[in-house]
């Protein structure tokens, strides 16, 4: 039965919550229940989920370590239910669906999107020849769906076709608010991805408004309209960020802290004060960016979220260089370096190392500053990430301005001055204009 490789697929989940000792956590374990890590089956999954969770505790704190033993346990019984149906099993299709779902949401998260394109498609598969007429149900398959295929850039084009359809479908029907306000949502995720920032401002807006009157009846329907509406508005501050539409970030992020907030979802609440933070620094409040960035790591800390903590301290450390206080920013590199060397992320990594250049460049010390700049230009090169390849070409090229390398440090500016003309990033633009005059 088992067509799934359970043990790469179990220390892809634990890397992605705790780094590389995920894959140690495993085995250890595997080996205490004399399990056969290279055999791993559904009906190992129960009492490896117990001993995972003792295990990971220390790593990321009770509550994540419960959401984790629970999501194993839900991917289990999806599993159990996907074998009955190939057995011939007269199962419910809804249950079936909601299987495929589960086992399709798993595999994407793992970055497995051709098993998890077969998934959605076959619920796709049992919800037409099933005869269900189930909007909702319906509504959540083409969500998933277009948010896999979102996630390569030939199939944005379709995403949005699927997203539109939702709405097409929905828009009269009260009891799919949510389904229209979540793909209003996931229009504008993809627009912002574009960087086409107004059209995505204008969807959000479409989403906000339909989920603000959503009927609620029961504490669950409660929760799903608080979480989706601190999603949109989380998406509002990023999108008006980029817009340099300052204060309006400001209202929306601290609107989904306080959402997050009620909802107890510490690493929610932590990744939004991250969020406004950057919305402080880029205004140069430096000290309000600061205890945002301070506020962010603890409330990630207690959500168990290492890989964003580590991202964090970075833009902390950032933060401290501008006010010209280098050596208090050197041990949150160093904490920051720790953390993410468990992980294996080439943005987070290129940051890192951009604000390892700034540091020593700060100091004075361009030897060192121009070996980190250049590792995290190379982190970034094969990367479709334009925003953190300018930054780490504007930090670089400051750094050769300070040292009086005007030809390189022209070279540098200009390739990050093309990218902020594209996203009209008029105070940096103004910063590095100002440099090139003086050259």
């Amino acid at each position: 039965m088992n067509n799934h490789d359970l043990k790469e697929e179990l220390i892809s989940l634990l890397e992605r919550e705790v780094g590389f000792t995920g894959k140690f956590i495993l085995m250890k374990q595997c080996q205490h229940l004399d399990i056969d890590p290279d055999d791993i089956s559904p009906e190992d999954l129960a009492p490896l989920s117990n001993q995972i969770h003792w295990a990971i505790r220390s790593f990321t704190g009770d509550k994540k370590a419960d959401e984790i033993k629970k999501g194993i346990m839900q991917y289990k019984g999806a599993l159990d239910t996907a074998a009955g149906d190939e057995m011939g099993d007269d199962g419910d299709p809804v249950g079936s669906i909601k299987a495929q779902l589960t086992i399709g949401e798993a595999k994407m998260a793992m970055g497995k999107h051709e098993e998890s394109d077969i998934a959605f498609r076959k619920a796709v598969e049992i919800y037409t020849s099933s005869g269900l007429d189930d909007a909702s149900l319906w509504a959540k398959i083409m969500r998933k769906l277009a948010q896999l295929i979102s996630t390569n850039k030939d199939g944005r084009e379709e995403a949005k076709e699927l997203y539109r359809g939702i709405i097409a479908q929905g828009m009269d029907d009260d009891n799919q608010t949510y389904d229209v306000a979540l793909a209003w949502n996931g229009l504008a995720s993809l627009f912002w991805r574009e960087g086409e920032h107004k059209e995505s401002l204008k969807h959000y807006m479409e989403a906000l408004g339909i989920i603000k009157v959503m009927p609620t009846v029961s504490k669950n329907e409660r929760r799903k309209k608080k979480r989706a509406m601190a999603t949109i508005h989380l998406g509002l501050g990023n999108t008006h960020l980029d817009l340099l539409n300052m204060e309006d970030s400001i209202e929306h992020n601290k609107k989904a802290i306080a959402m997050f907030t009620e909802l107890e979802d510490f690493s929610g609440v932590g990744l939004i004060y991250n969020n406004l933070a950057r919305v402080y620094e880029e205004m140069e409040r430096f000290a309000e960016a600061i205890d945002g960035y301070k506020r962010g790591i603890r409330y990630l800390k207690d959500g168990g979220s290492l890989r964003m903590e580590g991202w964090t301290m970075t833009n902390l450390a950032s933060a401290l260089i501008e006010i010209k206080k280098p050596k208090e920013a050197l041990p949150h590199l160093e904490k920051a370096s720790k953390i993410l060397s468990n992980f294996s992320d080439p943005i987070a990594h290129s940051k890192l190392h951009c604000m390892y250049g700034k540091y020593y460049s700060a100091v004075m010390d361009f030897k060192e500053s121009e070996n980190h700049f250049n590792k995290s230009i190379s982190y970034i090169a094969d990367e479709n990430s334009p925003d953190y390849l300018a930054i780490a070409q504007e930090e670089m090229g400051k750094m050769y301005f300070s040292m009086g390398r005007m030809e390189k440090a022209e070279e540098l500016l200009k390739a990050a001055m093309d990218w902020y003309i594209i996203k009209e990033e008029k105070a940096r633009m103004k910063n590095i204009k100002a440099m090139l005059d003086e050259m």
